[in-house]
C-alpha cells in the first residue's frame, strides 16, 4: 500500500503537537539542496474582477530551509491582503495549549466509550509494535489505549516525524500563518479543525489497520522517505509529487480502502475547497490560498477543478 503516513503531510493540516510536550529532534542530515535552490510550486488563477488568486501547495514538516520558500514568497504575500488556508492551525494550537479543554469535543470522537481499547481492535503484534514507536519518541501514554486506530495513526505518524531531521515546528502552514498574524492578513478558513477530525474519526478501523502496519513496516525508513518528499517538495517537482500520492499496486482488498482514503482524504475535501476558491476569485481581493501540495495535483486537485470551471490559472516561476 502507498506511504500514506508520509503522504498525508501534504493533506491534513492537523498535527497533533499538544499531545507531544519537551520531545528532542535530532541533528539535521537530510539531504536536499541549498536553500538558494528551492523552487516550489505555485500558481496563479485570473478572478473575475481582476484580481488573482495565487495557489500555493504546503507540506506541514520542514526544516530551516522552509523560511528561504517564505522568503521567496514574501513580495506576493505583500500584495495580498487575503490568506486562505485548511484552516488556522496557529491558533487552534494556541488556544489547545492554554485551555486543553478547548479540544474535548473533538478528541472525543476518537474515545472508546463501550468498555473496550485498541488492544481489542488491533491485531496484538501490530499493538506492541505501534507502542514501541511511541516509547522510542519518549511519548507513549497508557491513556492513549482508550483511542481509536484512526487517532493512533497520527500518533505514530507524529512520533516518526519527532524522530525525524523535519519538524512540524517548520511547516509551511505554520511560517505563512504566523507571518499572516503578525501583518494583521485577512486570515480564510477554507475547512475546521473539527472538520478535519472528523473525517479522520470516519476512517475505518480496517484501513486504519492497514496504515499502521505500513507505518512499522516502513518505520526504519521513514526518515528517507520523508526527507525525500521534503526534497521533491522544495524543487517543485510536480510530477514527481503526484507519483508519491499515487498508490502503488495493492490487492484488490486493499484497494477498497485506498479508494475510501483518496475519497474522504482529497477528493471530496478538493470539491469545497475549490468551491471556495472560486468565492475568493469572485471577489476583489488578490489573494493567498495555501493548502496541503496533494490538493493541488492530478486531474482533481484544485488546480484542475479550477480550469474546469472555465478559470485561466498558470505556473508562477519560483526560481
Amino acid at each position: 500500500m502507498i506511504k500514506k503516513s508520509v503522504a498525508a503531510l501534504l493533506s491534513f493540516a492537523i498535527i497533533l503537537t499538544f499531545f507531544f510536550t519537551g520531545c528532542g529532534q535530532q541533528e539535521n542530515i537530510t539531504s536536499a539542496q541549498d536553500s538558494s535552490a528551492v523552487s516550489p510550486l505555485l500558481w496563479k488563477a485570473e478572478g473575475k474582477n481582476g484580481n488573482s488568486l495565487y495557489l500555493f501547495g504546503t507540506i506541514h514538516c520542514g526544516d530551516e530551509r522552509s523560511s528561504a520558500v517564505l522568503e521567496k514568497l514574501g513580495d506576493i504575500l505583500d500584495d495580498c491582503p487575503v490568506m486562505a488556508v485548511e484552516f488556522d492551525v496557529v491558533k487552534y494550537n494556541e488556544k489547545v495549549k492554554s485551555d486543553p479543554l478547548s479540544a474535548a469535543d473533538d478528541i472525543a470522537q476518537f474515545m472508546y466509550l463501550d468498555g473496550t481499547t485498541v488492544k481489542d481492535h488491533l491485531p496484538e503484534k501490530l499493538y506492541k509494535d505501534c507502542v514501541k514507536i511511541l516509547e522510542d519518541a519518549g511519548t507513549y501514554n497508557s491513556l492513549y489505549d482508550y483511542y481509536t486506530p484512526a487517532l493512533w495513526t497520527q500518533l505514530v505518524t507524529q512520533a516518526l516525524i519527532q524522530q525525524s531531521d523535519l519538524s512540524t515546528d517548520n511547516a509551511m502552514d505554520t511560517l505563512l500563518l504566523n507571518r499572516a498574524h503578525a501583518n494583521d492578513t485577512k486570515i480564510v478558513e477554507l475547512e475546521s479543525a473539527k472538520k478535519q477530525y472528523k473525517i479522520m474519526a470516519d476512517f475505518s478501523d480496517e484501513l486504519c489497520e492497514l496504515q499502521l502496519k505500513e507505518a512499522v513496516k516502513n518505520k526504519d525508513t521513514y526518515n528517507a522517505q520523508l526527507g525525500l518528499l521534503y526534497d521533491v517538495w522544495l524543487r517543485g517537482d510536480e510530477k514527481a509529487l503526484e507519483k508519491l500520492v499515487i498508490s502503488e499496486e495493492v490487492s484488490e482488498k486493499e484497494q477498497k480502502y485506498v479508494d475510501e482514503y483518496n475519497k474522504s482524504f482529497l477528493k471530496d475535501r478538493n470539491r469545497g475547497m475549490a468551491e471556495k476558491a472560486e468565492k475568493l476569485l469572485k471577489g476583489s481581493d488578490d489573494a493567498f490560498l495555501a493548502v496541503g501540495a496533494a490538493h493541488m495535483l492530478n486531474d482533481y486537485g484544485i488546480i484542475q477543478l479550477l480550469k474546469d470551471k472555465g478559470y485561466k490559472v498558470e505556473k508562477v516561476n519560483t526560481q
